[in-house]
């Protein structure tokens, strides 16, 4: 049953892949079927202007817009998708570009040059679904307007200088799928934004939420995490995504990264299926909520560099779908849970340097780990416990120390040796010498005393 259901997703993937080539070839098509709005046209040339270094060579004036490079219109010749990523833009986001005007899904300016704050103009009726402004020099706060987003599904603002406290204000978004703040200066808690906690600031849909290398701190809200019911094991939510994958294909067009297994990895079109949680380079301190046991769809959950302290919840063990743990940097003690050998799927965790203590489980996947998994924890040890656990670096820079003592010692030892050997024998010459002239003198007085 198993096997039929892995069977089946990867039937389901090959699917949704030629849906979307399908899809994409024909609003490609489409775009060329009539002469896109004038109003279109004249908010992108005032966008190009914006730019000191611009490449495309097709935005030209009176031409038809839906043929320019990096645009797609639908078929009624309508903008809906600009795609400048990757094209060494120089300058500033225009507010023109999100006012009323141009009514975009999709805008993606990732792999830039860009710089200073993002315009809080984001127009009342803002239909944006996908928003990547990822690799940037972008400053300043996350505009409040982004709130009239509300069919937003994807919003990548990884890897610039924005500086601002958590959006918690987002989550009343019912489409917001992916959520990516990484490598930015984010600060302060992570949580509801009072005490009265609203409910409707769940981020219920949420896929994957990546705010890991920025100043967040503060303890975990453990009731954050049971309101990610997207992230719970559900068949009704597959067909879900399956069903929006197909309806909304210009949404599934798009490059998402991600950090699993230690490295960055870039996944295109299926980031719907993908469920992850990154909060590592943070200073996150206090104990992991129990409540994350709950997101049994999870696949990839990263806390590590962070001052995480207390046990590692065996909840943990229910996460029976994750295939990347890293808890590694951080300050928590106890034992590692045996429920944890229930995850089969995992094929990449790392505990190192920690204060855990204890056998290390056997069985499951755990056979399967380096020693490297869990260096850095002088408490642990293998089964059975006759020894500490120590990691390869550190033996072998204690068998190189008492090697140099040993051999120390007997340069030392060899060097006394010597000298006690060569005194003993100048003592032997001389007592023998004097011996000798004593014994002469003795001779040579006796014929005269007779």
């Amino acid at each position: 049953m198993e096997s039929f259901h892995i069977n089946f997703l990867a039937f389901l993937h090959l699917l949704l892949l030629s849906l979307s080539l399908f899809s994409g070839h024909f609003l490609i098509n489409c775009s060329a079927l009539g002469q896109c709005v004038e109003a279109e046209s004249t908010s992108l040339l005032q966008l190009k202007q914006g730019f000191s270094y611009f490449l495309f060579n097709t935005w030209i004036p009176g031409t038809n817009c839906c043929n320019w490079e990096g645009v797609t219109c639908d078929e009624w010749s309508r903008v809906i998708s600009l795609d400048l990523s990757n094209q060494g833009l120089d300058g500033s986001i225009l507010p023109c570009l999100l006012r009323d005007g141009i009514d975009l899904q999709v805008l993606n300016l990732r792999g830039n040059l860009l710089h200073g704050t993002i315009p809080d103009e984001f127009s009342p009726k803002c239909e944006l679904q996908i928003l990547n402004f990822r690799d940037n020099q972008l400053e300043g706060l996350l505009p409040r307007s982004l709130s009239n987003c509300q069919s937003l599904e994807l919003m990548d603002l990884g890897n610039n200088n924005l500086k601002d406290t958590f959006p918690y204000w987002l989550g009343n978004m019912s489409s917001m799928r992916v959520l990516v703040l990484r490598y930015n200066k984010f600060y302060g808690l992570v949580g509801p934004l009072d005490e009265n906690y609203e409910t409707n600031y769940t981020f219920s849909t949420l896929h994957i939420l990546d705010i890991s290398s920025n100043n967040f701190s503060g303890n975990l809200c453990a009731e954050c995490f049971s309101n990610f019911r997207s992230m719970m094991t559900n068949r009704a939510d597959t067909q879900n995504d399956v069903t929006f994958i197909i309806l909304h294909p210009i949404s599934y067009m798009v490059l998402l990264t991600i950090m699993n297994k230690g490295q960055q990895m870039i996944i295109q079109k299926i980031w719907t299926i993908v469920k992850s949680i990154d909060f590592s380079n943070n200073f996150f301190e206090g104990e992991i909520p129990p409540t994350i046991g709950q997101l049994t769809s999870l696949q990839v959950l990263n806390m590590s560099h962070n001052y995480l302290t207390g046990e590692i919840p065996p909840q943990l063990g229910n996460l029976l779908q994750l295939e990347t743990f890293d808890l590694s940097v951080n300050k928590l003690s106890g034992m590692i849970p045996q429920e944890l050998v229930s995850l089969h799927f995992l094929d990449y965790l790392n505990l190192s340097y920690n204060k855990l203590i204890g056998k290390i489980p056997v069985g499951g996947q755990f056979s399967t780990f380096p020693n490297t998994s869990f260096e850095g924890n002088e408490g642990l040890c293998w089964f059975p416990c006759n020894t500490i656990f120590t990691t390869e670096n550190k033996t072998i820079a204690s068998t190189s120390t008492q090697a140099s003592k040993n051999k120390s010692y007997m340069i030392v030892l060899g060097i006394l040796f010597g000298v006690g050997f060569g005194g003993s024998m100048a003592l032997v010459v001389v007592l023998d010498v004097m011996c000798c002239d004593r014994s002469k003198w003795r001779r040579s007085r006796r014929p005269i005393d007779g």
